[in-house]
């Protein structure tokens, strides 16, 4: 049977029970993989910094009139759907494959799909389904039920969408994934359907006992893990540590309504320089299913202040910071502020490699501008830490993860977290929010 790939993250769904197989032993571990070529999402950006140079892009159109695109997932893992399963690659929000029956150009480029006529436990919904995603990702199809596998949990009929028309963001990201899982809260709607996170099946059937799931992203960042039941202390920096816990904002208006995994936040520093103060309703979004983090445009500008930092113009009012691959050794140290908390990063986390232009590394601080009163916290935040997202009591641990380097007085800011532990984590109902 042809096989089936999926990008995988965290998001958001709702409705329908599903009757589980027997539990299997926990915690369960799904090893994530880096893209590559023009299948990483870096692709597309370092094609736009190229053209920034004369302002103009393949076309010959002015590249600062057009949308930045949004920076998507680079890793993905696998998860199987149906009987015999078919292998999906796996990394991000809602729970949805290509299928066989797909008739858009993408999905016959794709690395895999997904044949029902294969398995011997599909089950047709009846349930159109139109989602769009703010990065200009559309999916047309339809709700089904089928055995979803992700290590050795078997979730039987689970619902997800199968796909039969898909216009991806950009032909880079088309290349790099065949679907989504989600793995975020469920979403509060009463006008759309949205599938029930696999992961929240799981819980609600008893195949998972214990409600958490874990994020870690190896330094050199071309691999990483997702542990599920629970989280592996042993890829902290110090397993002997306890993971500093936020709580999700339910309090905040629209955090429940979107079934995203976001906290409070207070407030943002560079280094030793003064702290960007945000409004009581300014939520931060961890977000596994993005690479970069999108700041509000207040402390975006701060960054400047990054020594040796050159402003690109890469789209209508947009800059990017380019910087030296090699961070100088009075690179700051970024400070997050949740209330009494501080998490902090280091250029080691921030600076970001796009790869290779004319025989030279590109690289740039890992961050975008963004409008709204909100921070998307993707990989270039994360991976500084082994994150844990906890079901049961609402709330996103944090932890230094292993390999990660302790952070230098040089760097600046002590932070309160900087000798913990933690990872990765989620993805949101992106239709929620103007990003």
């Amino acid at each position: 049977m042809r096989l089936s790939s999926i990008l995988v993250a965290l998001s958001s769904a709702a409705a329908t029970t599903a009757a589980l197989a027997a539990p299997a032993p926990e915690p369960v571990t799904v090893n994530l993989t880096a893209a590559s070529g023009d299948g990483h999402p870096y692709a597309a950006l370092l094609d736009r910094i190229e053209a920034s140079k004369n302002r103009l892009d393949a076309s010959g159109s002015d590249i600062t009139g057009t949308p930045l695109p949004k920076i998507v997932n680079e890793f993905s893992g696998t998860v199987g759907i149906g009987t015999p399963a078919a292998k999906l690659q796996s990394c991000s929000p809602d729970l949805w494959v290509l299928s066989s029956q797909c008739t858009s150009i993408y999905c016959s480029t794709a690395p895999r799909v997904f044949d029902p006529t294969l398995s011997s436990t599909f089950q047709k919904g009846n349930v159109s389904t139109d989602d769009k995603y703010v990065d200009g990702t559309e999916t047309i199809g339809t709700n089904a039920f089928d055995t979803v596998t992700v290590g050795s949990f078997a979730l039987k009929q689970a619902e997800f969408t199968l796909v039969q028309s898909y216009t991806p963001a950009s032909s880079q990201s088309a290349n790099a994934i065949d679907g989504i899982l989600g793995l975020s809260f469920p979403i509060d709607s009463t006008k759309t359907h949205y599938n029930q996170p696999v992961i929240t099946s799981m819980i609600n059937s008893g195949v998972v006992t214990n409600p958490q799931f874990g994020y870690y992203v190896a330094p050199g960042d071309q691999s990483a893990t997702m542990t599920f039941g629970g989280y592996n202390d042993q890829l902290f920096s110090d397993p002997t540590a306890t993971p500093i816990w936020l709580p999700v904002a339910t309090s905040i208006a629209n955090v429940t309504a979107s079934g995203a995994w976001a906290v409070s936040a207070s407030s943002f520093k560079v280094g030793n320089g003064s702290p960007v103060t945000f409004t009581a309703s300014t939520i931060a979004i961890m977000d596994t299913g993005t690479s970069l983090a999108l700041l509000p445009q207040a402390a975006y500008n701060a960054l400047s202040a990054y020594p040796g930092s050159s402003p690109v113009p890469v789209s209508s009012g947009v800059v990017l910071y380019q910087v030296s691959c090699t961070p100088p050794s009075n690179a700051p140290a970024l400070s997050f502020f949740f209330g009494s908390v501080n998490l902090t990063i280091t250029a080691d986390e921030y600076v970001v490699n796009l790869g290779q232009s004319n025989g030279q590394s590109v690289c740039i601080l890992g961050f975008q501008p963004t409008k709204a009163d909100a921070l998307l916290l993707g990989n270039t935040f994360l991976k500084r830490f082994y994150t844990v997202f906890d079901y049961g009591k609402k709330q996103v641990g944090f932890a230094v993860g292993k390999g990660r380097k302790p952070i230098t007085s040089a760097s600046s800011a002590s932070s309160k977290v900087s000798s913990l532990t933690a990872i990765v984590a989620t993805i949101i109902a992106f239709a929620v929010w103007a990003f």
